[in-house]
């Protein structure tokens, strides 16, 4: 989200009388495997649609053809998973980024953990970089709170909830034995 100032041009005073609104705005970088030079693309308005033929536009400026494959990294948003299929179909994949799925699961390890967290959350991030992701599952399930409307932003029913709606966007072994990054951080 960008932060948009509006100015009141009937004002006199332009610089009082400012309203502060938010705009979501859509991000891409692309690059070649090895290649430290980026394709940017951005969009600030339309359809999720423009986000994608955006992505592709992109894409394509770095490389991309009919030889050619995309390995996307995200935060999990359905929007995006969609867009990679829709854009670019077998010849994509999309992976939730790590850096992302850490944050539910350093959450989970509070209360998972509570006198060594970091040790748990090194085991399942061990076990998700080895497509382990349902012996992660395993272990939230022993520490899932009470299925209640109010505990639907729970850490570990959160976490837990996380992974099991994409299994099919965590292979992280594929990505690394590649070559490929799994998140921002790595």
């Amino acid at each position: 989200m960008i932060p948009i100032v509006k100015v009141d041009e009937k004002a006199d005073d332009k610089r009082k009388n400012k309203t502060l609104q938010w705009k979501e705005a859509r991000l891409c970088l692309v690059h070649k495997v090895g290649s430290t030079t980026p394709i940017f693309g951005a969009t600030f308005s339309g359809t999720v649609a423009d986000a994608g033929k955006q992505l592709y536009d992109c894409a394509v400026q770095a490389g991309f053809g009919k030889g050619t494959k995309l390995h996307a990294v995200g935060d999990g948003a359905t929007w995006i998973a969609d867009q990679i299929d829709e854009q670019f179909g077998a010849q994509g994949s999309y992976l939730i980024d790590f850096y992302h799925i850490c944050d539910y699961l350093a959450a989970a390890a509070k209360p998972c953990a509570p006198m060594n967290e970091k040790a748990w959350l090194d085991k399942q991030k061990d076990l998700l970089k080895q497509n382990d992701y349902q012996r992660v599952l395993d272990e939230l399930d022993a520490f899932l709170e009470a299925d209640t409307i109010e505990s639907q932003n729970a850490p570990v029913r959160a976490c837990h909830r996380y992974i099991k709606n994409r299994p099919h966007q965590l292979d992280y072994s594929a990505a690394l034995a590649q070559g490929l990054p799994i998140g921002s951080g790595k």
